[in-house]
């Protein structure tokens, strides 16, 4: 069994202006904004459980992986602000496997992101001008089933 929790607050220390046209320069980003794609926290949670028969060894491992929303520009008054993207979801994930094992191999039968959580991490800053939306999106990889097969030489 293991927790693993985790909290970040990172900021920018300084604003940052860019250089100046026709004598006014605009602002880039605040001070104290948040750092863009950091989640302010996360957490993981997992149990495992093994059982030895003969030489063989089965296993069965469960995980929870929670993700605090972030930001995806420095501020609201940055250039790279577009409000209709700035957010980013909180987002949670289940990973699962069973299978079993002996001292040269080892097979496993695994689900990652079982509930098929697809929360948008990365929108890009260009915009189709008729719907408003992101052009380019980028999520986590989707559910996944499979097996594993490995062997030590």
């Amino acid at each position: 069994f293991s927790i693993a929790l985790g909290y970040v607050d990172a900021r920018f220390r300084e604003t940052v202006q860019s250089l100046p046209a026709n004598g006014v320069g605009a602002t880039i980003l605040t001070a104290g904004s948040r750092i863009p794609y950091i989640p302010w926290g996360s957490a993981k949670i997992a149990a495992e459980y093994e059982h030895r028969s003969g030489r063989l060894k089965g296993f069965c491992r469960i995980g929870l992986l929670a993700s605090g929303d972030f930001v995806r520009a420095p501020g609201r008054r940055a250039q790279s602000y577009v409000a209709e993207t700035f957010q980013g979801p909180a987002y949670a994930t289940v990973d699962a496997s069973i299978g079993l094992r002996s001292d040269r191999w080892r097979i496993t039968l695994f689900v990652d992101n079982a509930t098929d959580a697809r929360p948008i991490l990365h929108n890009s800053a260009d915009l189709v001008p008729v719907s408003r939306t992101p052009l380019r999106q980028a999520s986590l990889t989707p559910r996944t089933i499979g097996i594993r097969l490995s062997q030590r030489f």
